[in-house]
């Protein structure tokens, strides 16, 4: 998620691009969290288990 810098002409061209950019975060930042949910949710249920175990 890395957006390169960029020359921008004016203020209205500036807030286009920055919409743009913004969008593009949010999308990215969904799809990294569907990516990994799972992954996450694995990893809390061995926590959960290996703290409330009893010895």
């Amino acid at each position: 998620m890395y957006a390169p810098p960029i020359m921008l002409q004016s203020e209205r061209e500036y807030y286009a691009q920055r919409e743009v950019l913004i969008q593009q975060y949010l999308r990215d930042s969904l799809d990294l969290y569907y990516k990994y949910e799972f992954q996450a949710l694995k990893l809390k249920r061995a926590r959960d288990v290996l703290t409330n175990r009893k010895y």
